[in-house]
């Protein structure tokens, strides 16, 4: 049996699947297999996938409808020791397995090892550093205030730890990596790799804005979630984590290139904050809130950005 099984989800991915099964390919740790799960693939995933004549790819298909499913699928199929994830759009450098591997080993109190990532355009250019954690041991509090660990195909998970605390959560679309290491972090150590080890694509697109918005209920169950396992998370989600993760979300839709979408999906989330959870803006230093500079990045229209300036500092 392999040491590794790498689970892929796969729908509708000819443009980068190939590119993505190179990157495990090329990883100088080689006791691994690749199960690729293809999700109903309209267009030559499947094909490509076939075309590898390396007897570690096994490919599977699947009707099931959501990148959640599909990785609960490939683990029922994964033979290895250890699982890692791996979205088929993004990438590994080579060392990615053999670092992270020497890192459990040294760790033997940790069942997850998770390192940095950079984030990369459909070109593969590089755009950004996503940000840099490196927290390690009992990480439960931080990941509840947020989700470190930034998206699926960074961490390696002890199978036996991930089989204890289940499979992914299929009700929750846009947060099912983070319910996951949610629970893994209740009960298992973590370990960090100070070093980005995975590029991670963003694709800038009107998917990607919907997300922004409809990941409020996900993130609502996800905390309601977190509350009936320990009930006193949520006086750290009071003090820290509706702040952070509006302040997230808001920050992430500036960022798209959009055009001025981008403002105002940005300025409906900043309204829903003030308008929702009005007392945690007193755990906020005003002065020098990161919320007030979101407000000045709007362009004043209507006396809209003055409004809510004042809104937020009425608050303390």
């Amino acid at each position: 049996m392999p040491l590794v099984s790498v689970v892929i989800p796969a729908h509708n991915a000819e443009k980068t699947i190939k590119e993505t099964i190179e990157s495990v390919l090329a990883q100088s740790f080689q006791d691994f297999e690749i199960v690729i799960v293809n999700d109903n693939s309209t267009d030559s995933t499947g094909a490509i996938v076939e075309g590898y004549q390396d007897p570690r790819i096994k490919l599977f298909a699947h009707n099931g409808g959501s990148a959640s499913k599909s990785r609960n699928k490939g683990v029922r199929h994964a033979s290895g020791e250890y699982i890692a994830f791996l979205d088929a759009d993004d990438l590994w450098l080579p060392s990615k397995l053999e670092m992270q591997l020497a890192a459990l080993q040294k760790s033997p109190q940790a069942k997850v090892v998770y390192c940095w990532v950079d984030c990369i355009d459909n070109q593969g250019n590089f755009i950004r550093k996503s940000n840099r954690f490196d927290m390690s041991g009992d990480v439960y509090e931080e990941m509840l205030v947020h989700n470190f660990l930034g998206n699926g195909s960074n961490p390696l998970i002890e199978k036996e730890a991930l089989i204890k605390v289940g499979d992914f959560d299929e009700s929750l679309p846009n947060a099912e990596d983070w319910d996951l290491y949610l629970r893994l972090a209740q009960d298992y150590h973590f370990v960090a790799i100070p070093s980005p080890l995975v590029l991670y694509r963003v694709s800038y697109n009107s998917k990607s804005f919907r997300n922004l918005l409809r990941s409020e209920a996900s993130y609502t169950k996800l905390m309601n979630k977190a509350c009936a396992r320990r009930p006193e998370s949520a006086q750290v989600l009071v003090e820290k984590g509706f702040p952070g993760y509006y302040k997230y979300i808001i920050l992430k839709a500036l960022k798209n290139p959009l055009g001025g979408r981008r403002r105002m999906i940005a300025f409906r989330l900043l309204l829903r904050f003030v308008f929702k959870f009005p007392g945690f803006l007193k755990n906020l230093d005003v002065k020098y809130s990161s919320f007030l500079l979101i407000v000045d990045s709007f362009k004043p229209k209507s006396g809209v950005r003055t409004w809510l300036k004042k809104a937020l500092i009425k608050s303390h």
